[in-house]
């Protein structure tokens, strides 16, 4: 079997120059997101006479984050706020969600920009209301820690790094919540 050095040779070449690369990259960063949150919420646990179909709790708003992490070479950690916005249905229908993410990152760097993709844990609040569908106490509040990840884009210049992203967080009985956001962040 022969092995092509010249092929090896621009690997190990890529490889070591990513790292190198990213290594001027490392420090502390904070930053703001806004973007557009997207939730669903399930149909309830109780049972109640009511019909499931008027309840349109499926919509979007805008959500934001601020957040702040620390970067070494092509790994990072990152926490933030975020606030996913509240969705308004019919007859007094209203979701909403928020909390604290805490995420492992892994870095990709291609140049000046760099893809990452996020997994990690989420601690929310949900807040939500059946309105006048249901004659019982059709409010209920709710919290706990879920899965979260995500997936995005960088493109730093200097200190300052833009980023656009997907994030997916599991919010107890709520079917779908994610964030698509842009956001700028500054590495101390």
């Amino acid at each position: 079997m022969t092995v092509n050095c010249r092929g090896a040779a621009w690997v190990t070449t890529a490889l070591a120059s990513c790292l190198l690369s990213s290594a001027a990259f490392a420090g502390g960063y904070m930053g703001v997101s806004v973007g557009e949150s997207r939730i669903e919420l399930g149909k309830p646990s109780f049972d109640a006479n009511f019909d499931a179909k008027k309840i349109d709790l499926k919509d979007s708003d805008i959500g934001m984050k601020v957040f702040g992490g620390y970067r070494f070479t092509i790994i990072a950690v990152e926490a933030a706020y975020v606030d996913l916005g509240k969705i308004e249905g019919a007859q007094g229908t209203f979701a909403e969600a928020s909390g604290f993410s805490g995420f492992g990152m892994l870095h990709l760097p291609l140049g000046p920009a760099s893809v990452f993709g996020k997994v990690g844990g989420f601690i929310w609040q949900n807040e939500a209301s059946l309105g006048q569908l249901v004659d019982e106490d059709n409010k209920f509040n709710d919290d706990g820690y879920d899965l979260a990840y995500g997936v995005g884009v960088m493109f730093g210049l200097l200190d300052i790094d833009a980023r656009l992203e997907y994030e997916y967080f599991n919010v107890g009985k709520f079917e779908d919540v994610s964030l698509v956001s842009v956001g700028v962040s500054y590495t101390f």
